[in-house]
């Protein structure tokens, strides 16, 4: 048999066929599309994150501080990433000396970074555009020109690159040679991004899987057809891997299209502040070859095993029932649990312990699914009182395998929102929790640098220190002023007299201001003779409107000495839930989405069961068996296994969330009760099954309809 017969009898069945082949090619396009914008995300999340951290240059570990009088090689630049905050937004900036005409490579800046200009990204040039200078634009000087897209996050960042001349260069700047970027924050990033892309990526293969075994049971009959006409086995196999290839080229070109398009609105989504840009969820070229040609052959080559096997069994045996379940499947679960353990203790490699614990312990459930279907419907069966009852957990018991593969994408989905849940709803321990009577959330909190802090200050330090200040004292709409010195173990100081310059009263002998973000220190109350002869390390400075707090962080942005340039406790509380919000949004979106695949395969799965059995229930309802009998049939072999292994993913997910968050934190975060959002994405999750085989009832009834079965 030649590869074009194979091809033509492989398109040429009737229209029953035809439908099954578009079904598969259908699936495994969805298959396609979700995994293509899974790695493209998972790589371009990493490329984003060297967009976007060239800026901090104070983490290259090839760089050397700055000391005063040295002379910059051609290809060096002095440069200092700060952090600066307007309306609530943090704004990136870079600043660079010596970077008029360098030798180097300053990312997007086309024609040097002379002192007193600046590049900027096209997001905050239309800030710059909005507001008035002293506000926003003076803190960058005159802008020569906007950053490129290869050298931003997204179209929302809010990047600077400013030039500085000599004066403003302390020892917080560090001199480089290239300015580059890293892949991710830490390992700890890098863990969460593969976890997430392998999570979403468990159901996308378990639906690709439910599609291969599409129908099988018509293919067998067609395969022992052509048996008895003389096919040989190579014949065989050959149709089944033209068959099961060409579905699977459609199917993937129509996939890499989806992708393409889809990856429009997903790009939509934010993370860190911004959104991605559309490239960061597409393929390279080269990706997109492997792709065509790997998936198909894949295809092909488990069709043309399958129809190899498939010879060497009888039709009468194709109802024959299961081998026992072996107890190794209790082992793959603990397995899974021991190796994430053993990561977190040293034992085996974090990164690789992490990856392939979670990976066992995901299999681990899907291994013990058939295990307690099997016993669950076992006992549901003695308990049955109806006709529907008594078939579907008789089936139940002769197919445990069977029956939970069809369902177990949708347990995944609940045990991926378990784990998820218990990573976006953690808290630190031991954060400073603010009191009523304490520092108002709308005064700013500058960070200063004093070296004598930590050492001696020279006398030009000094008065730069002294001119900051002060400057800050003569911006319109200033209301208060509060110096912070740093005390005995890194204690805060101020006097009583500036902290009720900043709506700090007390009438104790020594007030306490928990003020600080995080676990910042606390300030206390000191007496004028204490403080004597010290120089602040930060300021509480409170404004009469956001107008003047946003023309003290302009003023404060030219001065090298500031840490920071001032952020209030709204602003820091507000972008840190900005970004939770994010990630738990994320979190939230990739487990509806594994989720809605679940359901799509649940679907796929239960239609495929009730064409496999059209002939024995399509003659049961000619003799008289009502549908609703049929769908009572479908909804219990869906409900007990969901029923089986619903809770137990649940609290396995929850635990290994708690686990792997712990460990990742080193003991610094804990996890909460879930949220509301957790029982609701549960819900969801459940619902969208039930609706999935609900779905499949119109397809039931025409397979086991008397036209079909007459035709049999």
């Amino acid at each position: 048999m030649t590869v074009r017969s194979a091809l033509r009898i492989a398109v040429a069945p009737g229209p029953a066929d035809r439908r099954r082949l578009l079904g598969m090619a259908a699936g495994v396009a969805v298959g396609v599309m979700l995994a293509a914008l899974l790695w493209a995300g998972f790589t371009g999340l990493g490329d984003r994150s060297e967009r976007s951290t060239w800026v901090q240059p104070q983490t290259m570990s090839s760089g050397q501080m700055w000391e005063p009088g040295r002379t910059l090689a051609d290809d060096e630049i002095a440069a200092r990433g700060l952090s600066t905050v307007f309306a609530g937004h943090a704004i990136d900036v870079l600043y660079v000396y010596g970077a008029e005409s360098p030798a180097m490579d300053i990312p997007g800046t086309r024609e040097g970074v002379p002192a007193g200009t600046s590049w900027v990204s096209p997001a905050l040039a239309s800030l710059i555009e909005q507001y008035p200078r002293d506000e926003l634009g003076d803190r960058f000087g005159t802008v020569r020109g906007e950053l490129p897209d290869r050298v931003l996050a997204g179209p929302d960042a809010l990047v600077a690159v400013v030039g500085v001349d000599e004066s403003q260069v302390n020892e917080q700047f560090i001199v480089v040679s290239e300015l580059t970027g890293y892949r991710y924050t830490s390992e700890t990033y890098e863990i969460l991004a593969v976890l997430g892309a392998v999570a979403v990526l468990i159901p996308v293969a378990m639906l690709l899987g439910v599609v291969t075994s599409f129908g099988s049971v018509d293919r067998s009959a067609r395969m022992r057809a052509f048996h008895l006409l003389g096919a040989t086995a190579a014949d065989r196999a050959r149709f089944a891997a033209v068959e099961a290839g060409g579905v699977g080229l459609v199917g993937t070109i129509v996939g890499l299209l989806l992708a393409w398009v889809a990856a429009i609105p997903v790009s939509f989504v934010t993370i860190n502040g911004s959104r991605l840009f559309p490239s960061d969820l597409r393929l390279e070229p080269g990706e997109l070859l492997v792709a065509v040609v790997v998936v198909p052959l894949i295809f092909a080559a488990v069709a043309a095993i399958r129809a190899a096997r498939a010879d060497a069994q009888p039709s009468s045996v194709r109802d024959r029932q299961e081998k026992p379940l072996g107890v190794w499947r209790v082992f793959v679960l603990a397995a899974g649990v021991l190796l994430l353990w053993a990561s977190f203790s040293g034992i085996v490699p974090m990164f690789y312990g992490l990856v392939a614990g979670f990976v066992l312990t995901a299999m681990g459930i899907v291994a013990v699914g058939p295990m307690i279907t099997h016993g669950i419907a076992r006992i549901a069966h003695k308990r049955a009182r109806s006709a529907e009852g008594l078939m579907a957990y008789a089936r139940i018991q002769r197919h445990p395998r069977q029956i939970f593969r069809a369902v177990s994408g949708v347990v995944i989905a609940v045990f991926l929102v378990s784990l998820f849940m218990a990573g976006v709803t953690s808290v630190r321990e031991g954060a400073v929790v603010r009191g009523e009577g304490e520092l108002a959330s709308d005064v700013l909190i500058v960070g200063l640098d004093n070296p004598a802090t930590t050492g001696t200050i020279s006398a030009a330090q000094e008065a730069a220190l002294v001119d900051a200040v002060a400057a800050v004292e003569q911006v319109p709409g200033v209301t208060g002023l509060a110096r912070i010195y740093l005390g005995s173990e890194y204690q805060g100081l101020s006097t009583k007299a500036d902290l009720a310059s900043v709506g700090v009263e007390s009438t104790a002998d020594v007030s306490v201001v928990k003020a600080f973000p995080s676990d910042g220190p606390v300030v206390m109350g000191a007496s004028d003779e204490s403080v004597a002869g010290l120089l602040p390390s930060s300021l509480f400075v409170a404004t009469a409107d956001a107008t003047a707090r946003e023309r003290v962080r302009t003023v404060l942005s030219e001065h090298a000495n500031v840490v920071n340039s001032g952020v209030t406790l709204t602003e820091f509380e507000a972008i840190s839930d900005t970004q939770a919000r994010e990630y738990r949004t994320l979190a939230i979106l990739g487990v509806l989405v594994a989720a809605g695949v679940s359901a799509v395969a649940l679907a796929a799965a239960t239609v495929s069961a009730v064409r496999d059995r059209r002939r024995t229930l399509g003659l049961m309802r000619l003799t008289g068996m009502p549908f609703r009998t049929l769908k009572g049939i479908m909804f219990r072999e869906a409900v007990v296994p969901l029923a089986a292994a619903v809770a137990l993913a649940a609290i396995i997910g929850y635990g290994v969330g708690a686990m792997i968050i712990f460990g990742l934190s080193s003991g610094g975060r804990s996890v909460t009760p879930p949220p509301l959002e957790y029982y609701v994405v549960i819900v969801a999750t459940l619902a969208m099954s039930l609706l999935a085989v609900v779905a499949a009832f119109p397809a039931a009834r025409r397979a086991t309809s008397g036209e079909v079965t007459r035709f049999e």
